[in-house]
Parts: structure tokens; sequence; C-alpha cells
């Protein structure tokens, strides 16, 4: 899939110019997170999986907040690692829970709302990130958690939640 396809796929979803999108992903700090193969010759253009038309999503969502580049490359290896999560999910095949992202997938082909939850810190005069993915409705409760480690890493000044699943579900039939 190359950018501009998946631009049109975002901006039909967000009734958009297509043009801008692809604008908005062309910019470094969106490109930068999404992993794509070059193309064969060095004109060619970079084919991406069709699972980062997902990440795409996430990121100009993010965009949108706005964070910085430092905060969405921390949010975006939330995308990246396993979710650690008190329970395992029913869809989890062989026990094993795969990257954010296609843990968010799996989630919502299995008709569960999940979030991806920004906790913005400040800490010695700097804003931090921390960043989860969560079911809906236990993302609250790993928030208050999350509180408790505040006075070490610096006063909460933003908590997003993200609705991960609402902003992925209506793109999951072009990965099929």
């Amino acid at each position: 899939m190359r950018l501009s396809e998946i631009a049109q796929h975002l901006a039909e979803l967000e009734n958009r110019d297509p043009e801008s999108t692809l604008i908005r992903l062309r910019n470094p700090l969106v490109k930068q997170l999404m992993s794509g193969t070059p193309g064969r010759r060095v004109k060619s253009p970079v084919g991406y999986d069709p699972l980062e038309l997902l990440r795409a999503r996430l990121l100009l969502a993010m965009g949108d907040i706005p964070l910085t580049t430092t905060e969405m490359g921390a949010a975006n290896e939330t995308l990246n690692q396993p979710p650690a999560l008190r329970k395992l999910p029913d869809w989890a095949e062989d026990r094993v829970i795969p990257s954010g992202l296609k843990c968010l997938v799996n989630a919502a082909r299995a008709g569960e709302d999940w979030n991806l939850i920004l906790v913005i810190r400040i800490f010695e005069g700097e804003r931090r990130i921390s960043s989860f993915i969560a079911p809906a409705g236990e993302g609250e409760t790993a928030s208050r958690a999350s509180r408790a480690v505040d006075l070490r890493d610096g006063p909460t000044i933003a908590r997003v939640v993200l609705p991960a699943s609402d902003l992925i579900k209506p793109l999951l039939g072009v990965l099929d």
C-alpha cells in the first residue's frame, strides 16, 4: 500500500481533502513513525503494510491533540509493544499477546472497545508522556493506579483517552 492510498482511505473516512491528508502523512513527525519497505529503485514509492493504515489513523489523531514529536514517538512505542494486561483476552491466540496495534485490531474484530490512554506530566520543567492500551473501563482503573507514581514522575497535567477501537473499526475491511 502506498502512502497516497493510505491518505485516500483516511481522507474518505474523515471527510477531508486527500491531498491535505497526504501532506500530513508526509510530515516527518508522522512518516518517521510508520514502517515501510523502500521501492526497488531510488525514486520508487515506499510500500506500507495495510496495518500501517491503522497506525496512521492513530498518529493523526495524536497530532490533533497536539503532541510533540517525542511524545508521539513514545505513544507509538505503545503500539509496537505488547500491552501489559491483567487478564488474557479470549481472542489471544496460543495465549500470546501481540503488539499493541495488532492487539487493538484483534479486540476491534472481537467487538471489544479499547482505548489508547496518554498521561502527560511535567517533570523537571519538561513535558513527559506515558501511554498504555487497555480495554474500555479498565483504562480508568489503570489510569488511577498510575497516579501512585505521579509524585515521582511529576504532576499529571493531562490524561487523554483516544477511543482506539472506534478510530480503527471503519478501516478493518481494508486489512482483509
